[in-house]
């Protein structure tokens, strides 16, 4: 019957490896290796005067550098004949090549461990099958050092999947908004952009031959600063940088940077996209394109320095449009929906999404353009929405 393997070898078992692995090949130590063999037959009865306790734990590692940690004793009885001598190395070697896995057996034995540290790393996996892995895992004493490792990213891996970024396993919820005040808006403005600053609405509009940046009052929607864009620009998102106003065109893949307070033109700004929605998280600014990508961008020198995929469970969300920053996370209406995406900045996952059909619904006639149009106001935690020639800017709150 075939006997149960054990974590570590037998003591005879270690005897005979140490003694094996002592001796080595060299016919110049031959001397030598029949006192090291005198020598571990000496305290292999039980005594164990001169062998530290860490060469039988792990002979294997000793004997991979080339000898096994022996103290010196003296010479013992006087060596036998020569044949008797080679007949002895040739009996120790075939006894041990039987114990002692060769090369490749322990090579394959790494690989059949691999597959335990995916196993235990995978919190998908089922637990029987975790168990099967820590139970092979064992049957090495060194495999406890993967074991513990593989322990400690499964860890890391189910924290991260049950993060509220990642959201892989459940469809984002999508809330409804009630409308807390509404406030006149020119209905005449192809809204593409919009920013709540100290205090008043900073607008950008479309249409060629009829974009502008605007200041407008919230309270009464009257007019406070105009500035229209050359006949050949279509523009599109806005936002406020460091006493700055940086608007984007649509097609012409060009921007704008003008002085807050006086809407004086800077300089112009290149990028190699089309311009949808513009926003920052106090770092970055954050262009839209049309498409699932969201770009993060260098403030100073408008460079790209991050790309992010935009994605609803899997599925790429389309037509990203107007952009706002909100408490960590990026709102963003998409080009023909009366949905607001709620987007981790970190993961480019959908969190969740904002119906807003009831205010378009509460407006008569309902407006035949589309929602656009986000601001929000930090120092109140007020957040405003509007449309494309929607006659009505509401401020909002997201029911739970």
């Amino acid at each position: 019957m075939q006997k149960a393997q054990t974590p570590f070898p037998t003591l005879p078992a270690a005897c005979e490896l140490a003694q094996a692995k002592a001796l080595g090949n060299s016919r110049s130590f031959r001397s030598r290796r029949l006192s090291a063999r005198n020598e571990s037959s000496s305290f292999c009865g039980g005594a164990l005067p001169g062998l530290p306790l860490h060469s039988l734990l792990l002979p294997r590692a000793f004997a991979s550098a080339g000898q096994l940690p022996l103290q010196k004793r003296p010479q013992a009885d006087a060596p036998k004949l020569k044949t008797d001598r080679e007949e002895n190395l040739r009996e120790e070697k075939e006894s041990n090549s039987s114990q002692s896995p060769s090369n490749v057996t322990l090579t394959l034995r790494v690989l059949g461990l691999s597959w335990a540290v995916i196993l235990i790393s995978t919190s998908q996996e089922p637990k029987t099958m975790k168990l099967k892995a820590l139970s092979r895992a064992r049957s090495e004493p060194w495999a406890a050092l993967i074991t513990l490792l593989a322990l400690i990213l499964s860890g890391c891996s189910g924290t991260r999947r049950n993060s509220a970024d990642t959201f892989g396993a459940q469809e984002p919820q999508t809330s409804q908004v009630k409308i807390v005040h509404a406030y006149p808006h020119d209905p005449k403005a192809f809204t593409q952009g919009l920013v709540f600053h100290d205090g008043f609405l900073y607008e950008s509009t479309g249409l060629w031959g009829e974009s502008s940046i605007r200041k407008v009052d919230l309270e009464t929607g009257k007019l406070l600063q105009f500035h229209s864009l050359d006949p050949r620009f279509f523009g599109e998102g806005l936002t406020v940088w460091q006493g700055k106003l940086i608007q984007l065109t649509w097609k012409e893949k060009t921007g704008f940077v003008y002085d807050l307070l006086s809407f004086r033109l800077i300089r112009d700004l290149s990028y190699s996209t089309e311009g949808w929605g513009l926003t920052h998280d106090g770092e970055r600014l954050i262009m839209s394109d049309g498409t699932p990508t969201l770009h993060f961008l260098d403030p100073a020198t408008f460079q790209e320095v991050r790309r992010l995929q935009v994605s609803d469970n899997n599925r790429p969300v389309q037509y990203l449009n107007e952009l706002e920053y909100v408490k960590g996370e990026l709102f963003a209406n998409v080009w023909q929906s009366n949905r607001i995406a709620r987007i981790s900045p970190r993961s480019g996952q959908v969190l969740g999404w904002i119906d807003l059909t009831s205010l378009r619904n509460s407006m008569s006639p309902p407006p035949g353009e589309v929602l656009n149009g986000i601001a929000y106001d930090q120092s109140r935690d007020r957040l405003f929405v509007t449309g494309k020639y929607w006659p009505q800017l509401f401020q909002i709150e997201i029911a739970p």
